[in-house]
């Protein structure tokens, strides 16, 4: 049976916003998308009567994607406390492979909803390459401008799902690549040789920190523990011997920052050894991390270079 005619009158009255919608998604991504919505089944959730099902396609073709679009917008220039976002576009079109944008009325939130990733009047993830907004009956109109506020929260499960970086952890790190490479310069300074830095299973490490933690490596690690690593090897550069012993064992200039197990590291010696170990060889120094320990007294890093040597 179809629809009856005022919502069909309704559907074919919003098919030329919805057509101005997807152009500006194409132009904000550069890649043509879809919209697809079932709106019998649609119908058949919200029931007769009900009065956004007189209004299916102002609710989907107008103000669902107008939410996206202007999300889309905040996410990558930046909006608020949220800095913008370069790499969303090519992350987005990475894993949204079939170009299409899914509306769809669900019974429930999934038994997998987490109210501190996901809008809870409109969940939008990705599945089988589909970009999914999800609304359940109650809340197909609601929060309309939420619709895909979200999304970097759903890219990074498709990153951790796939054992790849997240979006936000590549923006951390390319926002800190500056950082990074000005203290190594005051390792070059100090020392009189070129320096390197390594994180060993970027990815991994970054799933394994506390959450607080999580996709902040370049900001933690590009700046904070290269940073305090930099000021005690200039502090212990500014005696000529020192200086002499420590390039000496650490010929080849590579720092390798690596996270470890809790009780990885030997105390043995020096119990804050337990917050930053470091090895001096092997090409340059090694400087390792117990996870329960990330991002603690990171002033105490390079405390013992001098008695090492």
């Amino acid at each position: 049976m179809p629809l009856p005619l005022k919502i069909r009158k309704n559907l074919r009255d919003t098919e030329a916003k919805r057509d101005d919608n997807l152009a500006k998604i194409k132009g904000i991504l550069g890649e043509a998308y879809t919209l697809v919505c079932d709106f019998d089944a649609m119908y058949a959730a919200l029931g007769e009567g009900d009065s956004y099902a007189e209004q299916m396609g102002t609710v989907v073709h107008d103000w669902r994607l107008n939410g996206l679009i202007e999300n889309f917008e905040k996410i990558i220039k930046g909006s608020g406390y949220e800095k913008a976002n370069p790499l969303f576009v090519g992350e987005f079109n990475k894993y949204v492979t079939s170009r299409k944008i899914v509306f769809m009325v669900i019974p429930e939130r999934p038994a997998d909803y987490d109210s501190y990733t996901e809008d809870g009047y409109c969940l939008t993830r990705i599945v089988d390459g589909e970009l999914r907004i999800m609304c359940t009956k109650d809340n197909v109109a609601s929060n309309v401008d939420s619709t895909g506020k979200y999304l970097v929260n759903a890219l990074g499960k498709c990153a951790s799902a796939s054992g790849a970086m997240s979006v936000k952890l590549q923006n951390n790190l390319k926002a800190n690549e500056a950082k990074r490479d000005a203290h190594l310069a005051r390792l070059k300074k100090a020392t009189g040789m070129d320096w390197t830095l390594e994180v060993e299973d970027m990815v991994t490490a970054n799933s394994k920190v506390d959450d607080g933690y999580k996709d902040r490596m370049g900001e933690i690690v590009y700046d904070s523990y290269l940073d305090n690593l930099a000021n005690a090897v200039e502090k212990l550069c500014k005696d000529d011997m020192s200086k002499e012993a420590f390039v000496e064992s650490t010929a080849g200039g590579k720092v390798t920052f690596k996270m470890v197990e809790n009780g990885a590291n030997d105390n043995s010696k020096w119990s804050d050894n337990r917050y930053s170990q470091i090895t001096l060889g092997n090409g340059g120094l090694t400087l390792q991390i117990e996870y329960g320990c990330f991002w603690s007294n990171v002033g105490q890093v390079g405390h013992h270079l001098e008695e090492m040597l």
